[in-house]
């Protein structure tokens, strides 16, 4: 579809067929997000990633209580933050999100979804990293030594735009940054965090999933970086056409669309 959005990326590194396939997968998300703003990447091609980690990313900075934010004392991430201000927050020198993929990794550079089973699909793992800088992230975490849940970022009590949609139970819902459910810093924060029934309270999605809210991943054993912050793998499995934010990807799996 017809662009709605800019997304400017600087390349750090990239081959000539990774950089074709990331603009592929950047010209697919400016059909879909819509935004007067420009929305400022970097990408860097690397070889010094973690072991399974085939790319992340996240906004570089969030803002709070700028003008129209819809929630006080809320942080939202800069690309968002922008859309809603309608005006530049960070400045143009500076990056709303940075990305970092693994270079040493099989990957498939085609736009054809035709990827073969010994490859991973690039476009499909640009795609669900600019979801995760879009704002699909937050400050939910159990400590290193698993004795509680909290969030919050440099202070406790620091929540983002998406930890305010977090909610336990599918069937009505407690917000897990409402402290009349969840004490913050708490035992009872974190048997939620890790209670396999944690759900994504969002209006929009509801609409558009006949009225459910859509399950995110919550694993009985906490996964830093990869709980709460994903799709559900169960619920949506890598035919379902919501599977792109999904916390794994396999060879072969070729998806070029979020989904509704």
């Amino acid at each position: 579809g017809a662009a709605k959005s800019e997304i400017i990326v600087d390349y750090n590194g990239f081959t000539p067929e990774a950089q074709e396939a990331f603009a592929y997968a950047v010209s697919i998300w400016e059909s879909i997000i819509e935004s007067d703003m420009p929305i400022r990447m970097q990408a860097n091609w690397e070889d010094n990633l973690e072991t399974n980690v085939l790319g992340s990313c996240g906004p570089e900075t969030y803002y709070k209580d700028f003008k129209d934010a819809p929630f006080k004392g809320r942080y939202y991430p800069v690309a968002i933050a922008e859309k809603i201000a309608k005006r530049e927050m960070n400045g143009e020198s500076r990056y709303d999100m940075i990305a970092n993929f693994k270079s040493n990794v099989d990957w498939y550079y085609g736009t054809d979804m035709n990827c073969p089973d010994t490859l991973y699909d690039l476009v499909t793992v640009v795609m669900h990293e600019i979801g995760h800088g879009l704002g699909f992230t937050g400050f939910l975490f159990i400590d290193s030594n698993n004795e509680y849940g909290a969030y919050g970022n440099i202070d406790f009590g620091e929540a983002t735009s998406f930890d305010l949609l977090v909610a336990k139970g599918e069937i009505g819902g407690k917000q897990l940054v409402d402290t009349s459910f969840f004490e913050n810093v708490s035992s009872e924060l974190k048997r939620a965090l890790i209670s396999n029934d944690l759900y994504a309270n969002s209006t929009i999605a509801k609409n558009r999933n006949e009225g459910l809210k859509p399950k995110l991943y919550t694993p009985y054993i906490f996964d830093a970086g990869s709980s709460i912050y994903h799709l559900d793998d169960a619920t949506y499995g890598h035919t379902d056409e919501n599977s792109l934010m999904t916390h794994a990807i396999g060879m072969a799996e070729a998806i070029h669309d979020p989904g509704p």
